[in-house]
């Protein structure tokens, strides 16, 4: 089990992409759900694989929510060029995962910046 939950302004992200993964609520991604939904962030299949292997720290074939968080995590530390390990889990400097080609997260607030007026 890891020692790292993602932080209150990580939460509504980890919460709303469970909720993409699993949408009949079972609790639970098995592999077979999970290779899709972690494919779209455009990961090769190793890293995703050594990923995988990392979260699933049961050997169960599926992930509980947390030990999804851990491999959303671990996929948004790949995206950032980092290699992946479970100590790499606690980078306090790494980005949201970014997940392509569907539904996943809704997307963060957008700063509006009001156009410069002439002088």
């Amino acid at each position: 089990m890891y020692f790292w939950s993602p932080s209150r302004e990580e939460a509504p992200t980890y919460e709303a992409l469970w909720r993409a993964a699993d949408p009949q609520r079972r609790g639970a991604l098995p592999g077979s759900a999970a290779v899709p939904f972690f494919s779209r962030s455009g990961l090769d299949r190793a890293t995703l694989s050594a990923i995988w292997r990392i979260a699933d720290d049961k050997h169960a074939g599926q992930l509980d929510r947390t030990q999804f968080c851990v491999a959303c995590r671990l996929i948004a530390i790949a995206q950032a060029g980092r290699a992946v390990s479970p100590a790499a889990l606690n980078d306090v400097d790494v980005i949201l995962p970014r997940f392509g080609g569907g539904p996943s997260a809704p997307p963060p607030p957008v700063a509006i910046v009001p156009p410069r007026l002439p002088e």
